[in-house]
């Protein structure tokens, strides 16, 4: 549950990127919620390695993993060739 958990943040916090990003595109809807999850999934497993979320934790572990999904969304960005975003 504690994955289904971090991976529907991230759906949810890429979805959001998305839509709330204003100006040219930066990916698809589909792309921005995979990079959403993969950052969030990252983000939950290096939090719970350490021992920051888990079960005992639910605020602390969507915290967390929203930080992550956005950290990727902005890498992403960032790493994005300034033609791309015409």
């Amino acid at each position: 549950m504690y994955i289904v958990t971090i991976i529907f943040t991230g759906i949810a916090i890429g979805a959001l990127a998305r839509l709330s990003v204003g100006g040219p595109s930066f990916g698809s809807l589909p792309m921005t919620t995979a990079l959403g999850a993969a950052g969030a999934l990252m983000a939950g497993l290096i939090g719970r390695w350490l021992g920051l979320s888990g079960h005992a934790h639910p605020v602390t572990t969507v915290a967390i993993a929203t930080f992550g999904a956005a950290v990727v969304l902005v890498i992403h960005r960032l790493l994005l060739p300034r033609a791309a975003l015409r």
